[in-house]
């Protein structure tokens, strides 16, 4: 068949008839949908808004008792109206297609369908809050930023990702001083349109239960507890710490005169030592580390995830990026994950890692803690033999195919 002999047909978009299809669609997805556009949170970031005020009708033909949905519990990051849900079934698609978590689905058929957790049950993903930036209408929105701010009142800064290697790119929207939400930024090269319900909810850690002002420890004689903490200034507090490096190199100067002239001075220096938190980006660390070098301390105590690890190395930036090609991943076909749980470490790429996994079927194997990575892998064991063998043998096997 030529587009001679049968000349190809014309489509009219703009007409009478298209025009009045899109209002009976419209039409139909409003049936039940309250008038709820002044008070939800959606607003002003809502496709069904959008698209009725472009291609939908000045009025219904609805006169019927609209239908009411209970709201269902899904944790305290996700607040749901389900009246409003046109069952577009974004949310279940993206758990169970993407994340391979089956939490979310369909119930009920006809009138009664209805959207929700199969069992009384929150949703378990780290990527749930996911299904707040797809959702098209106002059904599925941010628990903690309910009624706080609308969007055109907020503004916007890019940032990146500080709470794993990958370095998702992010958007930060605050009004004045206050920062209200964070959301996705779109890369299709490292995080696409994903981010963790980590980076997304942060934030409330800088305004609950922070310190705003330094602390001392002072010791306490004749009390159950032998030291306390009092509140000082920011100035006294810096003078503090200038007196205290003016003793330490003014020790380290008697020191190496002392052991010119062959003496030991016992605990000539004093001892520094670096404590951080689960919530420190690693250019801070990197600034902090190189000046506890430079005061002769080689201390540092890195508290992640309420284990304290002293083997963080952060002098390289490669030491803490995830430093590949993402075009890499697409024809990836074998993968062996090192001592890390990946779903909890780096979510994103993690949903990557799957995305490959279902397109290639690549071989993935685990190597350290069995974990539900939500797709299928091999755990060889928990064992640092096994992985000395597995290097050796790779080894060999590439030296005798490059000899």
């Amino acid at each position: 068949m030529c587009g001679i002999c049968y000349p190809k047909e014309k489509y009219y978009v703009n007409n009478r008839l298209v025009s009045k299809a899109r209002e009976g669609v419209l039409e139909f997805l409003l049936i039940n949908h309250p008038l709820d556009c002044p008070v939800c949170d959606q607003g002003g970031e809502c496709d069904l808004q959008d698209l009725s005020l472009i291609y939908g009708g000045d009025r219904g033909r609805y006169y019927e008792y609209k239908r009411a949905v209970e709201d269902k519990f899904c944790g305290s990051l996700i607040k749901t109206v389900m009246t409003r849900c046109i069952h577009c079934t974004r949310c279940i698609r993206f758990l169970v297609n993407l994340v391979g978590v089956y939490d979310l689905g369909m119930n009920g058929r006809g009138l009664k369908s209805e959207i929700g957790t199969y069992i009384s049950n929150t949703i378990k993903s780290e990527l749930s809050g996911n299904i707040i930036d797809i959702c098209p209408v106002g059904a599925l929105t941010n628990k903690p930023y309910s009624f706080k701010g609308r969007s055109w009142e907020l503004d916007s800064n890019y940032s990146i990702d500080i709470f794993d290697t990958l370095c998702s790119n992010i958007r930060v929207d605050y009004r004045g001083t206050d920062l209200l939400r964070i959301v996705p930024r779109l890369n299709e090269k490292i995080n696409e349109d994903w981010i963790s319900d980590k980076i997304r909810f942060f934030f409330d850690s800088l305004n609950i239960q922070r310190l705003i002002f330094p602390l001392e420890k002072v010791n306490v004689e004749n009390k159950m507890s032998s030291f306390r903490y009092l509140k000082k200034s920011w100035s006294n507090i810096f003078l503090s710490i200038q007196n205290r490096i003016n003793i330490f190199f003014i020790k380290k100067k008697l020191t190496k005169k002392l052991q010119l002239n062959n003496l030991s001075l016992v605990d000539s220096f004093i001892n520094y030592n670096l404590f951080t938190g689960s919530l420190v980006d690693s250019e801070t660390l990197i600034i902090l580390k190189d000046l506890f070098n430079k005061l002769g301390s080689n201390n540092f105590i890195f508290n992640f995830r309420n284990k304290i690890d002293k083997k963080i190395n952060n002098d390289f930036r490669s030491y803490y990026l995830t430093n590949f090609n993402f075009n890499y991943l697409k024809s990836l076909d074998f993968c062996l994950l090192l001592f890390l749980n990946l779903r909890l470490e780096s979510p994103v790429l993690n949903l990557r890692l799957r995305k490959i996994f279902i397109k290639n079927d690549t071989f993935i194997f685990n190597l350290g803690v069995n974990s539900n990575l939500n797709y299928r892998s091999y755990n060889l064991g928990n064992n640092l033999n096994l992985f000395f063998s597995i290097i050796k043998e790779i080894v060999i096997s590439v030296i005798i195919f490059y000899e």
